[in-house]
């Protein structure tokens, strides 16, 4: 088994499927740049169970990260595609940075405020801050 760790800038939207058992699987593409005169090598992202569901709000095209996993390969028409079965991913920021860089961080953001609303603040925490 290979290990690999990539940091790079997911390539458009992921994907979110479900097994036949129903478990989730978040897919993506992740561009990494070599330099400035070169093509950027694309690595297939998959991201399985609870770490799919909770990374699918937070990702969207553009998205700096960083992911290790299990890399293999796999031919197709004569093309050699590279995947990684991803074990950690970290984000790294956006591509925009201080913008949204999806709809998908706007709906997050905004079910952490509603349940800021509900719960009152977060922690009880006052607006007074000693500094």
């Amino acid at each position: 088994m290979q290990i690999i760790t990539i940091a790079g800038n997911v390539g458009k939207d992921p994907v979110l499927r479900r097994t036949q058992g129903g478990d989730p699987i978040l897919g993506f593409s992740v561009a990494v740049s070599n330099g400035r005169d070169t093509k950027p090598t694309w690595y297939d992202v998959s991201v399985f169970g609870k770490q799919a569901m909770s990374l699918d709000p937070l990702i969207g095209k553009g998205t700096s990260l960083t992911v290790n996993g299990r890399f293999s390969t796999r031919e197709h028409d004569g093309k050699t595609y590279l995947q990684v079965s991803a074990t950690e991913v970290k984000l790294q920021g956006s591509r925009n940075e201080g913008q949204q860089s999806s709809q998908k961080e706007n709906q997050a953001q905004q079910s952490g405020q509603s349940y800021a609303q509900q719960s009152g603040g977060y922690g009880g925490m006052d607006d007074d801050l000693p500094f």
